[in-house]
């Protein structure tokens, strides 16, 4: 289900959510390193069972998990830094567009009557859109900002 905090914050959503399924892949590789430790390596009655090629096969499966899962905590390290300096730097953003945007706007129009560029660029905007993507808004603001330097 898409709530509207979603729709304001679509990019922050989707980096949640790229997290969320990396901590979960996570958890799966944690729990089939556990799995095939007890089925092939714990000493139990039907242990003797098992044959060197299973045992062989499950050691490369169990070192393939590993690996796979040592490069995936890595990964999770790194995005969880990047969304932490993302939604830092998201904030600043957000507070100096909560504070400016109405006067930059103002600006931009008035600038808009004798600059050609900066006035298609203003036709094109959808207004109503930027108050419902948060993420679009701070972008349209750093743009204008841009065209007005």
């Amino acid at each position: 289900m898409i709530t509207p905090t979603d729709k304001k914050h679509p990019y922050t959503k989707e980096l949640q959510n790229t997290l969320n399924v990396a901590k979960t892949k996570c958890e799966c590789l944690q729990k089939r390193l556990d799995l095939i430790e007890k089925k092939y390596f714990t000493k139990h009655l039907f242990s003797f069972f098992i044959s060197p090629y299973a045992r062989n096969e499950a050691t490369l499966l169990k070192i393939s998990t590993q690996n796979e899962l040592a490069a995936l905590k890595r990964v999770i390290k790194e995005k969880e830094l990047y969304f932490i300096d993302y939604m830092k730097q998201y904030v600043e953003d957000m507070e100096e567009v909560e504070s400016n945007f109405e006067r930059v706007v103002a600006e931009a129009n008035e600038k808009a009557k004798t600059n050609e560029t900066l006035r298609v660029f203003l036709s094109k905007i959808i207004w109503e859109n930027l108050e419902k993507n948060t993420e679009a808004k701070i972008y349209f603001y750093k743009q204008i900002k841009k065209q007005l330097k």
